[in-house]
């Protein structure tokens, strides 16, 4: 008996994790699926809804509503918009859709836009929704994810299309919102696809591609497309009571062959009623940065709305206008009202998140020879090793003549920068995936030309190799630099001859073995400036061992 139950259960298990979506066109009118589904605010609404797809044409219905349980579909519900019938969007993908007819045609608006891109295409099938709405917040965004059978199948050439067309009513300026992040790349089964799914061509944009359904992913898929991206999110800087009208629409390229869909997420369409803009946290790399001040700004009228704020479910007392200056992580939330039309009462909320301290190594101070020139050309570049090391790969480095430039990461020095010295320069090191910097300062300085001195190294006869002594080259470094010379700031290498010890060329860094009377090279050079160097020989003479009276009493000889 126990294993029927348990079979009963993972049988119900498995039915769950498989579930299709379900579709359907009754429950609201299309004006209600804008208003009611994708806006969803008591107070702002879309006006003047138009919309068209096949069944104004004779042909199948390419919007409806959906809901969704299956984990592997990541919209719980919304609205589709399709190039063909919306009832055969559910799952699982067993068939290939090529709904629709030729006498429902295509979109103009659309093939514009495309065209506008460098993009010819000839639609057909198109689906459109289309609405005003007057914003009161420069913020708009909504999510969406793009469908199509064409995944898997015909991705490595162009495929049907959609577009998002905002458009300013006042000044007739339309852009198309649905591109490929920070392009002008219209989305399609073209600009963004993976390779693995179709052998054929490269990947583009991969890491906006969310799921092949086919293969072994068929019996399970939520939906009846072969392939989907994933959620992604269309935004724009809207002027706040303007009204504004967005196209929304998509259509197959030549025939009605293999359809596409948009699905546009439930309660995602922000028309300007979360004013205070996307979270800032980590995972989406605005978090800000530590001990960074911000403010959170509605951008409402204060003589129209009055504000309350809250910080983690408690009132800042005090705090009624329209924005609100913070300095520490938390829950913020806005509930703002206005005045004329208490209706008209909305809360918005947003996440703010901190990155952790932003700790780097600091800059040296560069030197130059003082030969008297009037300018000297210093290597800004030697620091950004030291700077940046310990960081993450990714981490950038600019240098600056002041610190408002460095601040505002603008007006960057050449890397080969020539001062006449004593001048500070301002280096700004920015961390990896992140807006988090800090700014450091170090000196273009000029030092006094190095002297080496001449040292005579004799070191007592030992056992050692045939024919050889061990001479100990560090043990002079600092009779080579003297007493007024400091290692921090000038660095002693050792030559086997003249031309190299002139040139910098092959650094001794053997075993220090040589035979007796030999004579070797020591330059002194400056840290940071290794063309400026003096040179000296260093004779190697060997003495025989001292006398030692008792086991006890060893007398050293070596002398420099």
């Amino acid at each position: 008996m126990k294993k029927i139950v348990s079979l009963i259960a993972l049988f119900s298990t498995l039915t769950v994790f498989s579930q299709a979506i379900t579709v359907n066109t009754t429950t609201y009118s299309v004006p209600d699926l804008v208003n009611t589904v994708l806006i969803n605010s008591p107070c702002l609404n879309a006006t003047n809804v138009n919309w068209s797809t096949g069944t104004n044409f004779g042909s199948t219905n390419g919007i409806g509503y959906f809901e969704n349980t299956n984990p592997n579909f990541p919209m719980q519900s919304g609205v589709i918009l399709t190039t063909g019938n919306v009832q055969n969007a559910p799952g699982p993908n067993t068939s290939m859709l090529n709904d629709g007819t030729n006498a429902w045609p295509g979109d103009s608006s659309l093939e514009s836009i495309l065209a506008a891109s460098g993009i010819t295409m000839s639609s057909r099938n198109a689906t459109v929704l289309e609405f005003n709405f007057t914003p009161i917040s420069s913020h708009f965004d909504f999510d969406f994810l793009f469908a199509s059978e064409e995944y898997g199948n015909f991705q490595c050439q162009f495929s049907d299309a959609f577009a998002f067309l905002l458009t300013n009513l006042n000044t007739g300026v339309t852009t198309n919102l649905a591109v490929v992040p920070g392009t002008s790349d219209p989305i399609s089964v073209v600009t963004i696809r993976d390779f693995l799914y179709n052998s054929g061509c490269d990947s583009q944009n991969a890491q906006y591609f969310g799921t092949f359904n086919g293969g072994s992913n068929a019996a399970n898929a939520a939906i009846n497309y072969n392939g989907q991206t994933v959620v992604m999110n269309a935004s724009a800087v809207l002027i706040p009571n303007t009204t504004y009208r967005i196209k929304l629409v998509i259509a197959d390229r030549s025939d009605f062959q293999s359809d596409s869909a948009i699905f546009l997420s439930s309660n995602s369409f922000n028309i300007g009623q979360e004013v205070l803009g996307a979270d800032l946290t980590v995972a989406s790399n605005t978090a800000l940065c530590f001990g960074e001040s911000q403010t959170l700004n509605s951008n409402l009228d204060d003589t129209i709305y009055d504000f309350v704020w809250q910080v983690d479910n408690s009132v800042i007392e005090g705090e009624t206008s329209s924005s609100l200056n913070i300095s520490q992580a938390g829950t913020y939330q806005l509930t703002y009202t206005n005045t004329a039309n208490p209706c008209q009462t909305i809360t918005d909320t947003i996440i703010v998140e901190y990155d952790v301290e932003f700790v780097t190594p600091n800059p040296e101070n560069l030197y130059k020879c003082n030969t008297g020139s009037a300018t000297y050309s210093y290597n800004l570049a030697y620091n950004t090793s030291i700077v940046t090391a310990g960081l993450p790969t990714g981490t950038t480095v600019s240098y600056h003549f002041d610190s408002n430039d460095a601040v505002n990461n603008v007006n960057p020095l050449p890397l080969n920068y020539n001062s006449a010295g004593n001048q500070t320069i301002y280096v700004r090191i920015n961390k990896a995936n992140s807006s988090c910097y800090v700014v450091k300062s170090f000196d273009l300085l000029l030092s006094a030309i190095p002297q080496a001195n001449s040292v005579s190294y004799v070191e007592c006869s030992s056992f050692s190799q045939p024919g050889s002594q061990w001479f100990d080259l560090s043990s002079i470094v600092d009779n080579v630099l003297g007493t007024t010379q400091s290692s921090t700031l000038y660095s002693v290498n050792f030559y086997l001859s003249q031309a190299d010890a002139t040139a910098g060329t092959n650094v001794y860094t053997d075993n220090n073995y040589f035979t007796a009377n030999t004579t070797i090279y020591a330059s002194v050079q400056l840290i940071t400036d290794a063309t400026c160097r003096t040179t000296t020989p260093i004779t190697l003479s060997v003495s025989s061992l001292p006398l030692v009276d008792d086991l006890e009493d060893v007398i050293l000889c070596n002398s420099y």
